[in-house]
């Protein structure tokens, strides 16, 4: 008989399959329950962004982490990356000097293409963009995106072959147990025990988490992203470009190349740009008017030789978020059975490989070696401090 937990994971999005894969890998007896089929939510509707241009480090190590990944399932055929730039702009001199700090880590982490480029050099590598407010950028030209449901169909075939138990249409409506006995897990169409639960449901991880015991504040917020098309051809390669750093106070835009003369653009912020979603399987799929008309007016600004970009509206899916905009991930404070692989919301595709091993070093050891400041990511530190 094995000392290995059973495992059993709700949510079959990205980081439920990444995670699935690394378990069995570990050689535990690993179930997924997705309540539709996979890839059938946040992660499929990905615009699939990676890349390590951050300046903090444990945002640089997840992601670093990933992207290793990401070259060996492109080795094996199984994704493929369009490697075409990541370009994170800076509009003051404070945020371009903590570009600079971050480029040591950065090349020890193996990007060794990182760097800070001028206002001058950004209009080298993009000549269509306004550049009179910036100060600089962080650059990498080999960041870039890939398929987000392309990635998550390789992984859910790797945990196919390695005999992962994939049940679909089996959303999670119950759960007995737990406090040092196995979960008693009722599903829509089946009944499952297990020594450990992964809570990575995405959008309905608060509700997963109620009915496990292990409360989780995440909660999902709609995200919108336009389709547009470029003019003419621009004569130069085009980067992903994101107007935006992590405590700007406005949101900022951000544009894809798609390639065939098209593009992706939207608006990021750390901080949620819409109220929550009350109910995730009910919520408007259709992207607003004004919120076309907001992302045009921006383009217009950051690319002014380029009047005639045609946008309209593309498609909208749900961002599960956190209190502080990062990531949950770690044994629950209050059920540690319970293992939190929550509020990934427009980072999962590149923080899953990273998140896939901590959740596998979780459920076996009950510690987490992979990350170096793993703690920060803790459920734990959402709990409320007692009374005095």
């Amino acid at each position: 008989m094995s000392d290995l937990p059973r495992v059993a994971i709700v949510g079959g999005g990205v980081a439920g399959l990444s995670a699935a894969v690394e378990l069995r890998r570990r050689g535990c007896e690993t179930t997924i329950l997705e309540r539709d089929l996979l890839i059938g939510q946040s992660s499929g509707l990905s615009t699939g962004v990676f890349t390590r241009m951050y300046s903090d480090p444990l945002d640089i190590e997840l992601r670093a982490i990933g992207y290793r990944r990401m070259e060996e399932l492109e080795r094996q055929g199984s994704v493929t990356f369009s490697r075409i730039g990541y370009m994170r702009l800076g509009r003051d001199q404070a945020t371009v000097e903590r570009f600079a700090e971050s480029i040591p880590l950065l090349h020890e982490l193996g990007v060794a293409d990182a760097r800070v480029l001028s206002a001058d050099e950004i209009s080298s590598v993009v000549p269509s963009m306004e550049t009179g407010d910036l100060h600089g950028a962080l650059y990498s030209p080999t960041d870039g995106y890939l398929d987000g449901h392309a990635l998550c169909q390789a992984y859910a075939e790797q945990a196919a072959e390695l005999g992962v138990r994939i049940l679909q249409r089996s959303g999670l409506r119950a759960a007995e147990g737990g406090g040092g006995a196995p979960y008693r897990l009722l599903t829509d169409r089946a009944e499952v025990e297990a020594d450990v639960v992964v809570n990575a449901a995405g959008a309905w991880a608060d509700e997963v988490g109620a009915m496990l015991g292990a409360p989780v504040p995440s909660v999902p917020i709609r995200e919108q992203v336009c389709l547009g098309k470029f003019p003419a051809p621009l004569g130069h390669a085009m980067p992903f470009v994101m107007d935006y750093v992590v405590g700007d106070p406005e949101p900022g835009l951000w544009l894809r190349d798609e390639g065939h003369g098209q593009f992706l653009a939207g608006l990021h912020s750390n901080e949620p740009l819409e109220p929550p979603v009350r109910d995730p399987d009910r919520y408007v799929k259709t992207v607003d008017d004004e919120f076309v008309i907001d992302v045009a007016s921006r383009l217009l600004e950051r690319f002014a030789s380029l009047p005639e970009l045609g946008l309209r509206q593309g498609w909208t899916g749900l961002y599960p978020t956190s209190p502080d905009g990062q990531a949950i991930v770690g044994l629950h404070h209050e059920a540690p059975q319970v293992v939190v692989a929550a509020g990934l919301g427009g980072v999962g595709i590149m923080l899953a490989p990273a998140v896939a091993m901590m959740v596998a070093e979780l459920a076996v050891t009950g510690e987490c070696t992979t990350v170096s400041d793993a703690g920060r990511l803790s459920p734990g530190r959402f709990a409320e401090e007692p009374a005095a």
